[in-house]
């Protein structure tokens, strides 16, 4: 059986392009997700917003480590596959 059309020796110009976007933007939201939740979680730790703002379940580590996984499922979807 052989194929109907040769494979593509290379890249589209835009994807050329689009790939040249990501590696840029990627990294710079992964380092905002990480300060974000950095952030957070030193104004929980140090009480710097009222306890009386999160939910009760929500609250100590377990909140934390919610806000994390919130902030990572954020970040990766700027990673599309190529």
């Amino acid at each position: 059986m052989c194929p109907l059309l040769p494979p593509p020796c290379s890249k589209a110009p835009i994807q050329a392009f689009a790939d040249r976007v990501s590696a840029v933007f990627v990294p710079i939201v992964a380092v905002l997700a990480l300060l974000t939740w950095l952030l957070w979680y030193l104004a929980g730790s140090l009480q710097w917003y009222p306890q009386s703002w999160l939910p009760q379940a929500s609250r100590g580590w377990v909140g934390q480590v919610f806000n994390w996984c919130c902030v990572g499922v954020v970040c990766m979807a700027t990673r599309l596959p190529a």
